[in-house]
């Protein structure tokens, strides 16, 4: 049998990832994973000090690739996604990472007692498709576990915030641009959303 290459591997997982949005287009964001670009623009954003990360979201794993590579090795790090064929897909990609099946909103009860608090949240979650409460028991939940200086570092199509500021006012937070994947099919720009002050 040959060996799988890293363009068929990456086929692969975009037709998976297609395949899903067709059925569930409200639930996951895109048509295709992410692009490299975007993966190393994400996963640039960690620092040496990022002791405990956790990705949302994280699909096939077009983004958790990076991100093994960037943790320091000691770094605890688990991925969450709500759609279980992707969490199966991402569990065999990366057969050696810790993967939690279930909803953002129930953060606290899916990380595990060591993995507080939380340094940084890497968030592949289409935002802009949900509904503004949905957006705020999101983040909420992520706050809870997050330490004071931690952030979220998430990625959107637009350049406007993915948060509604309204949102980003309750929660005494605030989402800042930090970086532009151009390359990326579309182009994507990259946040960090943290608590103000």
């Amino acid at each position: 049998m040959r060996a799988s290459t890293p363009a068929v591997d990456r086929l692969r997982h975009a037709w998976i990832f297609f395949r899903h949005w067709l059925k569930d287009p409200l639930t996951t964001a895109s048509v295709v994973p992410s692009g490299d670009d975007l993966a190393r623009s994400m996963a640039e954003r960690l620092t040496p000090d990022d002791r405990v990360v956790v990705e949302l979201g994280p699909g096939t794993g077009a983004i958790t690739g990076r991100l093994l590579e960037q943790l320091a090795v000691d770094a605890r790090f688990i991925a969450v996604e709500l759609n279980a064929p992707f969490a199966e897909a991402l569990a065999k990609r990366f057969p050696d990472l810790k993967v939690a099946t279930g909803d953002a909103r129930k953060l606290a009860e899916l990380l595990p007692a060591d993995y507080r608090p939380v340094d940084a949240v890497v968030s592949s979650l289409g935002f802009l498709a949900m509904p503004e409460s949905i957006c705020r028991e999101i983040l909420q939940a992520v706050f809870e576990v997050m330490g004071p200086s931690g952030r979220i570092i998430q990625f959107s199509y637009t350049p406007r915030s993915p948060i509604p500021q309204r949102v980003l006012d309750e929660l005494g937070a605030e989402c800042k641009r930090v970086s532009t994947a151009w390359r990326n099919l579309p182009p994507a720009f990259v946040f960090e959303i943290r608590r103000s002050g």
